[in-house]
């Protein structure tokens, strides 16, 4: 049996039933970035976007969906786009939860580029021309899928670089997937795809703040779309 609610000093915490990591919601000495019913998600005032081409971020109309973004229909089209303020970062005793249900519609399974986690404000998460890649030029903590692959990648980006990951092959295709990053104790960060876990990892791990993140760029020259739901971040510091 869960216990759903998991008190810290000056904080309470609900958990999902389903997996006893996934936190819903926190409320007290926390960040957490929730969308609600009828909140806007797609204007500067939440989130910064840099996108190449002519691209739309929409609130979704989908019963359950929290936004939806379209391409145009040029390769390297897109967005890196990220959550205003830098409010996580990885310490000792300050557990922490990003998560997203995220599709990709027909065709976007192989021909495009996706990124989802956190990391350092960064304008190039994603390469916006020339190559498919990632382009994160400072820390980070999230999933990637490069075009023309069908793997998912858990990634630990240091100053630019990488210095830890671990690969899915053969895993995307266009339903839905939850990708989660979590930690109970703010020391050991574990990857999660479809609620089972990618990797562990305890060492090389970035302390400087960092703030929700995510890239879409089409791989090819045609319209691509991802559709998000159950959107959270929520990070408990006492």
């Amino acid at each position: 049996m869960i216990d759903l609610f998991t008190q810290t000093t000056n904080s309470v915490i609900l958990k999902s039933p389903a997996k006893d990591y996934r936190m819903i919601d926190a409320w007290g000495d926390v960040k957490k970035y929730i969308p609600n019913a009828g909140q806007d998600v797609t204007t500067a005032e939440s989130w910064t976007h840099t996108q190449t081409g002519s691209n739309t971020w929409v609130n979704s109309v989908t019963s359950g969906e929290d936004f939806t973004i379209t391409t145009a229909a040029t390769e390297y089209a897109g967005y890196s786009s990220q959550l205003l303020g830098e409010s996580f970062a990885i310490a000792s005793g300050k557990p922490f939860y990003i998560g997203v249900q995220a599709k990709l519609s027909d065709g976007s399974a192989t021909q495009s580029d996706f990124l989802f986690g956190i990391a350092e404000t960064d304008t190039t998460l994603t390469a916006a021309s020339d190559a498919h890649a990632i382009a994160v030029t400072g820390a980070g903590l999230f999933f990637s899928k490069l075009d023309g692959v069908t793997a998912i990648t858990a990634n630990v980006y240091s100053a630019g670089a990488s210095v830890g990951s671990a690969t899915l092959d053969d895993v995307m295709d266009v339903s839905y997937h939850y990708y989660e990053i979590y930690s109970d104790d703010g020391e050991t960060i574990k990857f999660a795809f479809d609620g089972e876990d990618v990797t562990c990892l305890t060492s090389s791990l970035p302390s400087v703040a960092m703030t929700l993140s995510l890239s879409f760029r089409a791989g090819a020259a045609a319209a691509k779309v991802l559709s998000l739901k159950n959107l959270k971040a929520v990070q408990v510091y006492s």
